[in-house]
């Protein structure tokens, strides 16, 4: 359509098998001299296609990275990042980079090749490497291997403790429905991390999704202003002090002033009119009309 032009087929044309269709077009193109068109734009743009490319945007580098030498061997595919390049040289030598506890986790995989190379060395090459056996934990968190994450996750945070090794044995020990230990691993991991809003708010959910109503609130408490202010923590706040049976207070943070939007709120989430419509009922005994600024519902 972009090089040849819209192309116009009868009825009877298009009700046609396949193949006949195929045909008809076919014939068309070539009575028109579309092709002969083309190849005059191809000769007007030669100078043109060899001129370098401009970056219009860069991607993540996954695909360099996992296509390189699959495909056609004169296409480049570069790996620029960093990161990428410390994998890569992890898939070559076996040695994984050992990450600076203080800083994010560079990249995740879930790759059976990485998951194996991994396994084969984690008792020589990153045998004291906190970051290879955190890595090997989350990949056997993934596949459901339960016993083996608590190992790798547990060894991870004897050779290094920080907060990415918390969070995912908060979440490890969440799928094994022992709340309490999860719970205790998520707290140790948010004092790491008080500053951080995107774990502040990944870790209340955890806490929320663990029922540990009391925990929120108190950690909520322990936060400086700016963070308390942040919306999406605010929602936790109001969800576990209803859980609590402060029913008053959370209906006040509410309904008070600014409401309670968060940043990352999408459609179809019905949470904010949930907890509206409950303490509406639980405060008044009715079922009153919920502000439209709470209304996320996609239907």
């Amino acid at each position: 359509m972009e090089q040849y032009g819209p192309v116009q087929l009868t009825k009877e044309q298009t009700a046609a098998s396949h193949e006949e269709t195929f045909q008809h077009l076919t014939k068309q193109l070539l009575t028109e001299k579309r092709f002969e068109r083309l190849e005059e734009k191809l000769k007007n743009t030669k100078e043109m296609a060899r001129t370098k490319g401009r970056l219009i945007q860069k991607g993540s580098g996954y695909g360099a990275m996992e296509v390189q030498n699959k495909l056609s061997k004169h296409l480049e595919f570069l790996l620029e990042e960093e990161s990428l390049k410390n994998w890569k040289h992890f898939q070559e030598t076996g040695v994984l980079h050992c990450q600076n506890p203080e800083e994010k986790p560079d990249e995740f995989f879930w790759n059976n090749m990485i998951f194996e190379k991994l396994r084969e060395t984690i008792g020589n090459e990153n045998k004291e490497n906190w970051y290879a056996h955190y890595h090997l934990g989350i990949q056997y968190y993934i596949n459901g291997d339960f016993e083996r994450a608590e190992q790798s996750l547990t060894r991870a945070f004897h050779l290094s403790e920080n907060p990415w090794v918390c969070h995912g044995l908060g979440c490890l020990y969440l799928q094994k429905e022992q709340s309490d230990i999860s719970v205790h691993w998520i707290l140790k991991g948010i004092g790491m991390r008080k500053k951080d809003i995107s774990y502040l708010k990944e870790n209340f959910k955890l806490l929320l999704m663990n029922k540990a109503y009391a925990a929120i609130e108190k950690v909520y408490q322990e936060l400086d202003t700016k963070e308390q202010s942040m919306q999406r923590l605010k929602l936790y706040h109001v969800l576990a002090l209803y859980q609590l049976g402060q029913y008053e207070e959370a209906a006040e943070l509410l309904t008070d002033g600014e409401k309670i939007l968060p940043e990352d709120i999408r459609e179809g989430e019905m949470s904010i009119e949930n907890l509206w419509t409950e303490l509406d009922e639980k405060l008044s005994g009715r079922l009153g009309e919920v502000p439209y600024q709470y209304l996320f519902r996609t239907y």
